[in-house]
């Protein structure tokens, strides 16, 4: 029994030695890959930051990395002031004044590069090697010879980033739809107690209007082109949008817009001023067209209907301007056209990894009509853009996945790659072909 027992324990004692030494390999490579995603994070880290106009000072790596380590811990707050640092120094267009300042942008610099991603999700300290961060950070800024390829790194960070950005994605939603139902839950509170008011009809589809002034003249179609003055307020009464107090009415075909205005404006005649209703389902849904328009809201606008023009007379000139404009593009030198009829310059040719339609970017971009005229400009308000590749227009869907980091590009977007027969708010009109300057700064797998 005893010559068992000492067999039982040497048995046990071997199958837990090798137990022991057997962890020891996967111990060894998941140190290592920490070391290589830490090496990757920091170069290519260190390529995007070197296209922000920043001194050397401005990217001290170890103020940075301190920068970064706070990120990782996901405080919001520490995110949004980082970012409101940043934007002011990129706005300024001005160095820090001395070292003391170029610190705190080097370490705010860090809390946002990975801040952003870490309200969201779990980014632990543990995943990185802060020293091996810091090291390669470095080696990027001066210039050295780096110890991966582009495509190896991008590989390496996308193995990382995926599932978090993945994760980020999936919690942002749920919040949406949380904050979406609280919204639609007070739209349709307001609209049930409007409803009852004096002078407001109720339509079947749910949408409500009251008549403030009527008109004489003609009734639009949904085929036509309308132009109005609107006054439109969620039901806090916040304003999101005013032409009114732009002091410039805006042209646009109904068959262009939300359905609330497609069911709305056919009902007045030119000369009169409507209160329209529009419950969440018949203006922009679940969707956030912008920061003032939050998901699930329910829409209030005033119209006057100042003039209705039949048919689609000038979205056939924007087509017709932005037709001409790209076939004489297309003769220029370096411009490239490609089989959906969108066109590119190349005019500063980069170095790093191009993106895919799944990936989110980091981008600067200055956006213009065929008549020079400026419609968007991430340049001018002085912080770049970030945004999934495939939740843009088509044009830039076919455009950015042609640029690699550090590349910038002009790309000319016929009217049907950007918004086809539908007006843009009042700087881009229905049918246009759009311009924009496009400078690629970073990549971040989805």
């Amino acid at each position: 029994m005893k010559t068992l027992s000492w067999l039982i324990c040497f048995s046990a004692s071997l199958l837990l030695t090798t137990s022991i030494f057997a962890q020891k390999p996967q111990e060894t490579d998941k140190k290592q890959a920490i070391k290589d995603r830490s090496y990757a994070y920091g170069a290519m880290i260190s390529k995007g930051v070197a296209r922000m106009g920043l001194t050397k000072d401005e990217k001290n790596p170890d103020k940075f990395v301190e920068g970064l380590k706070k990120g990782m811990e996901g405080d919001k707050k520490a995110f949004q002031a980082a970012q409101s640092v940043l934007q002011t120094r990129m706005q300024s267009r001005t160095p820090s004044a001395d070292a003391d300042a170029a610190a705190t942008i080097a370490y705010n610099l860090g809390v946002s590069a990975i801040g952003g991603l870490a309200v969201e999700v779990d980014i632990p300290a543990s995943d990185f090697d802060l020293n091996v961060v810091k090291a390669a950070f470095k080696a990027a800024e001066a210039g050295e010879s780096l110890k991966m390829e582009d495509a190896k790194m991008d590989e390496i960070l996308k193995a990382y980033f995926t599932p978090k950005n993945e994760e980020y994605q999936k919690n942002v939603q749920a919040k949406k739809e949380a904050a979406a139902a609280v919204n639609i839950k007070a739209g349709k509170e307001f609209m049930a107690k409007n409803a009852k008011k004096k002078g407001v009809i109720t339509m079947q589809n749910g949408m409500q209007y009251e008549i403030i002034k009527e008109g004489t003249g003609k009734k639009p179609t949904v085929a036509d082109k309308v132009k109005t003055h609107y006054h439109g307020t969620l039901i806090t009464g916040d304003v999101f949008d005013s032409s009114v107090e732009r002091g410039e009415p805006i042209d646009f075909p109904l068959s262009g817009v939300i359905k609330g205005w497609q069911e709305g404006i056919p009902l007045m005649s030119e000369g009169a001023t409507y209160r329209f209703y529009i419950p969440q389902e018949l203006a922009y849904g679940l969707q956030s067209p912008s920061p003032k328009i939050p998901a699930g809201s329910t829409l209030i606008f005033e119209v006057e209907l100042l003039e209705v023009n039949p048919g689609q007379k000038a979205v056939s000139n924007a087509l017709v301007e932005g037709e001409a404009f790209l076939k004489e593009n297309a003769k220029k030198d370096g411009v490239v056209t490609l089989p959906s009829g969108l066109q590119y310059l190349v005019i500063v040719k980069g170095s790093g990894p191009k993106p895919t339609l799944t990936d989110r970017v980091k981008v600067h971009y200055h956006g213009t009509l065929v008549n020079g005229n400026v419609f968007d400009s991430s340049v001018e308000r002085g912080t770049p853009a970030t945004f999934g590749v495939n939740q843009v227009i088509k044009g830039w869907q076919e455009g950015i996945p042609l640029m690699s980091v550090g590349s910038k590009y002009r790309l000319f977007i016929p009217a049907n790659l950007a918004y086809g027969n539908r007006p843009m708010g009042a700087k881009i009109p229905a049918g246009s072909t759009l311009i924009f300057d496009v400078e690629l700064f970073e990549i971040n797998p989805k």
